[in-house]
């Protein structure tokens, strides 16, 4: 399993947020959806799936160890609020138990994610196997 770990920038001492995904290689692009104060992302991986993760609450994240999954990647601006600060030198996370949709419809490594400005229901995915997928999350 692969994880997004999310930075707050530029509170860079406020505790990293980690989400787990069903992701079971590289990621290779994450977007927020607009519009949606930072409560749903989707991120695109060479496992040759599409994700979109539907967050919590910002209050509803809690402290805790890294999780136990390999290669995070990052991005940054994660969503707001909840979390305390970190100490010098601590390696704690923010996690919080968030909503995954898996959609297979590549047959190859996905590499990029796409998101329509102001738009919160729209994005797209490109892929290795020559296609670009569109995705409504009102379907």
């Amino acid at each position: 399993m692969q994880a997004l770990i999310l930075w707050d920038y530029p509170d860079t001492e406020r505790l990293p947020l980690a989400i787990s995904t069903a992701h079971r290689a590289n990621i290779f692009g994450v977007q927020f959806l607009p519009s949606t104060n930072h409560s749903k992302l989707v991120s695109g991986a060479m496992d040759h799936t599409v994700q979109l993760h539907e967050l919590p609450p910002a209050g509803m994240c809690s402290a805790s160890s890294p999780p136990g999954g390999s290669g995070a990647q990052a991005s940054q601006g994660g969503p707001g609020g909840g979390g305390g600060r970190r100490a010098s030198g601590s390696r704690q996370l923010r996690t919080c138990v968030q909503r995954t949709t898996v959609f297979h419809c590549h047959s190859n490594r996905v590499k990029d994610v796409e998101v329509e400005p102001l738009n919160p229901h729209n994005f797209w995915s490109a892929s290795e196997d020559g296609t670009v997928r569109q995705f409504d999350t009102r379907l």
